[in-house]
């Protein structure tokens, strides 16, 4: 039978199995307490945090990961992130292989995802996994999500800068390499310049004189002089002559000749005649020297028998030869606008013409046939200037003539409706043709200052307004005694299609002013102006201080014929406004533009 314990051992037990209870009570304190600690840094976290089981559904997940994808809690805890919509299906893969790897005991390293917000926003994330076992049995795991957005975003750029770094690197140095060389090149060049420049430059200086002659002067003897004296005493030439053709083409004309000094007498000797007066007829050259010259071709001939034999015997031409020791005759065509007009014959001790040499000459011929063909041109101009004053003295004349007769029908014209007029007992039909007659005269006067004037034109509208205002005064003076006129018109000219309709409205305006404006011999002013407010518009104005025009009238409507007259002048001629006021009298303004 067991022993019973003691009171002692009771009590010893008791307190023990106190002691184990308080433990057991602060361990559980002591556990919530690290369970409240750890929700908190899960929280608090600045990466997203999901736990998940062993079949891929999440258990728990921290605020991070809903803030990131903007997904509520509900749409992902409990789901399994096979079927999550945030991530793309290329992450989906990358994370069923890395859980595949978890579950088999593998090691996961890092790896990179791509998501989509709820809003749309493209996101990378960095994924580390930890797998959750015991005893060797895989539980789950635990995802920590980093998003790497912006380093991602940075890398991009840092690459892409890299890139372009790598470019202007590449480009930079290919010119660098490029430049290298033309420097090279160019250093070479200087080199070879420097040598030549001082062998040159009394060349330079010549070929100077040359083409400033030739833009300074349209006399081509002193141009031909200039490139026969260069050639000679600047390039070391013995002989140097300009031959142009005849007006017929049959030979050609010694016009200008420099040689070494004391050669000429010998030359002169040895030919016979003064070289000076040397004429080559055309025919008398050979077939192949003209050829090559009418092509527009430089010859270099080794014997002076090549280019003058058989006009020049060849006893002549060999004694010729000796003189200085020649061994090269050039023949250097003159061409303008294609056509060969002469040329320039070089004779020279050297061995052989150079290829700076022939382009020297050549350019002697260019700068040759650029003065003949500016002393040809300038004697056209000439001719054409003359023709030209010739003509317009012609046509003015012609036109003058024009004018006056124009001007003498006119008057004809109204003398013959004087005459007419004569024979009439109607007191409205005398008026009728009176007026037809100051219309008349209107339009003679402007053909009349025509013809006075040198301008053929223009004509000045200020005399004209004048001379015609002073007449119709005249003839009205019986029925507006009384009436001043005023012109207010200066400095402005108008060409006859602007006069004309101008002068008839003219015409019309004032002759109504003198006939009703002022009845019963009343006392007055018509103003008469032209202005120009503004460039190519004028303002024609009549005015006057009379009675003014009746209210019911309408200057464009009225049955009036100078009143009708006057508005189809000022809308259809003149392409012009008329305005009316009746203000302290009549004021009728016509306003139009000129182009």
């Amino acid at each position: 039978m067991p022993r019973k314990p003691t009171y002692g051992e009771l009590e010893q037990r008791a307190k023990q199995l106190e002691r184990e209870v308080r433990e057991q009570r602060l361990g559980k304190e002591r556990v919530f307490e690290s369970e409240k600690q750890l929700q908190a840094i899960f929280e608090s976290v600045g990466d997203g945090i999901g736990i998940i089981d062993k079949t891929g559904k999440v258990l728990k997940i921290n605020r991070r990961i809903l803030e990131v994808g903007g997904y509520s809690e509900e749409e992902i805890v409990g789901k399994r992130f096979q079927i999550f919509k945030m991530f793309t299906p290329s992450s989906i893969a990358k994370m069923v292989s890395a859980f595949a790897k978890a579950v088999s005991g593998q090691h996961v390293p890092p790896f990179e995802v791509e998501v989509r917000t709820k809003g749309g926003e493209k996101l990378d994330l960095e994924l580390h996994t930890s797998p959750l076992s015991e005893g060797g049995r895989f539980l789950g795991g635990v995802a920590v999500m980093r998003n790497i957005t912006e380093r991602k975003r940075a890398e991009e750029a840092l690459r892409k800068a890299h890139d372009e770094l790598e470019r202007l690197v590449e480009e930079r140095t290919a010119q660098l390499t490029k430049a290298n060389e033309y420097l090279k090149r160019e250093i070479e060049v200087r080199k070879h310049t420097g040598r030549m420049l001082s062998e040159t430059n009394v060349k330079l200086h010549m070929l100077q004189r040359v083409t400033e002659a030739v833009h300074s002067t349209l006399d081509i003897r002193q141009v031909f002089k200039n490139i026969t004296d260069g050639a000679v005493h600047s390039m070391g030439y013995t002989t140097a002559f300009i031959m142009l053709l005849d007006d017929e083409k049959k030979s050609f004309e010694m016009k200008t000749l420099s040689t070494r000094q004391g050669l000429l007498p010998y030359i002169d000797k040895m030919l016979g005649f003064p070289l000076r007066e040397f004429t080559f007829p055309v025919d008398a050259m050979p077939n192949s020297l003209i050829r090559s010259v009418m092509r527009g071709k430089t010859t270099v001939a080794r014997t002076l028998s090549e280019i003058a034999y058989p006009f020049i015997s060849r006893k002549i031409c060999s004694g010729l030869q000796k003189l200085r020791g020649t061994r090269n005759y050039i023949v250097a065509p003159l061409q303008v606008e294609g056509q060969v007009v002469g040329g320039l014959v070089i004779t020279s001790s050297q061995e052989e013409i150079s290829k700076e040499g022939l382009s020297l000459i050549e350019l002697f011929t260019r700068v040759a046939s650029q003065a003949i063909a500016n002393a040809t041109l300038h004697r056209k101009a000439v001719q054409a200037e003359q023709q030209i004053r010739q003509s317009l003295k012609e046509k003015e004349v012609m036109l003058r003539e024009i004018h006056h007769r124009v001007k003498n029908n006119l008057q004809v014209i109204s003398s013959l409706l004087k005459l007419q007029a004569s024979h009439l007992k109607d007191g409205a039909a005398l008026e009728m043709f009176a007026e037809s007659q100051n219309r008349i005269r209107a339009m003679s006067l402007i053909h009349e200052r025509l013809y006075r004037t040198d301008d053929f034109a223009r004509i000045d509208f200020s005399e004209y307004a004048r001379g015609l205002t002073r007449h119709l005064l005249s003839i009205y003076r019986a029925t507006a005694p009384q009436v001043t006129l005023t012109v207010e018109i200066r400095d402005i000219s108008l060409d006859i299609n602007t006069a004309i309709p101008c002068g008839l409205i003219l015409n019309e305006l004032v002759t109504n002013c003198l006939k009703h404006a002022f009845p019963g011999g009343r006392k007055g002013t018509i103003t008469v102006a032209l202005s120009s407010p503004q460039p190519s518009t004028y303002e024609l104005t009549v005015r006057d201080d009379g009675v003014g025009i009746p209210k019911g009238i309408d200057i464009t409507t009225t049955k009036s014929l100078g009143l009708h007259l006057v508005a189809i002048l000022a809308e259809d001629q003149l392409n012009g406004e008329i305005r009316v006021s009746r203000i302290g009298g009549t004021t009728i303004q016509i306003i139009f533009k000129v182009s």
